[in-house]
């Protein structure tokens, strides 16, 4: 069984945004208001954990530096281990990008 290549970064961003109802484009501009910070730490979370993107390139692609990157990963590692919510919400969101064929292109 051949196993399905992993979408483009920015693919998967954009599926994220899209469920949340914000443009990347809000990632990127830096906004710091709760809705904008709660995606940005559900990518930051999901590219660390499932792709091993390193801080710097993520940083990139969510308009923070790998500092400010590391410190949403901490807060999403703790808010994972205390949040049955937040935890819930991580893995569907997991399993929306891994079962969705459109993002495997």
């Amino acid at each position: 069984m051949e196993a399905m290549p992993f979408p483009e970064p920015n693919t998967v961003i954009q599926a994220i945004c899209n469920r949340y109802g914000i443009c990347h484009d809000a990632l990127l501009d830096g906004k710091r208001d709760p809705r904008t910070a709660h995606v940005r730490m559900i990518v930051v979370h999901y590219f660390r954990e499932h792709r091993a993107i390193s801080f710097s390139t993520l940083g990139k692609l969510v308009g923070k530096d790998s500092v400010t990157v590391v410190d949403i990963y901490k807060k999403a590692t703790v808010k994972l281990n205390t949040d049955d919510n937040f935890r819930a919400e991580l893995a569907q969101v997991q399993r929306e990008i891994s079962g969705c064929s459109d993002l495997q292109k």
